[in-house]
């Protein structure tokens, strides 16, 4: 599991991620206002010791080359995260009282191009994941350069 983070108040707030390769379910998550009680001690928490809602307050799908922009809220008092899984598995909307906890919705599901996944994450069934790579663009206060090379600071 890639830990929920925040990209930290170096960079100015918005930060665009490009998706290549394989799909990925982009996670926002906010800290927990309440104490933990010591059987919560497993739950997530930040590095710096605060403790994160495990339920994502969002969730989105990003399609093999996409782009996210996260400015605002989202960027500023959210932390985000991708599960490390081999596969994503949706339900479809009847269950049973018995069956597992649905997986967060996504939210993001009428801007979906790939008619083929929008209608599996609607009808239920399993999304494959494979090699995903990212680029994530960051508009940095300070730089400096060594040797004709931008070094970001932090």
């Amino acid at each position: 599991f890639l830990q929920p983070h925040e990209d930290g108040p170096s960079y100015h707030p918005v930060v665009a991620t490009l998706s290549l390769g394989s799909h990925a379910i982009f996670h926002y998550y906010q800290y927990r206002g309440d104490a933990l009680s010591g059987s919560e001690s497993s739950s997530l928490m930040s590095p710096q010791g605060h403790p994160i809602d495990p339920d994502p307050v969002a969730s989105v799908l990003l399609e093999r080359r996409s782009l996210i922009i996260t400015t605002d809220d989202l960027y500023s008092r959210h932390l985000h995260g991708i599960a490390e899984v081999e596969e994503d598995i949706f339900h479809a909307p009847a269950r049973a009282a018995e069956d597992p906890p649905l997986p967060p919705a996504i939210d993001n599901m009428r801007l979906l191009g790939d008619r083929a996944i929008k209608d599996l994450v609607l009808q239920g069934g399993k999304l494959r994941r494979e090699v995903r790579y990212s680029l994530t663009c960051r508009d940095v206060e300070r730089v400096a350069t060594a040797a004709g090379i931008a070094i970001s600071r932090r």
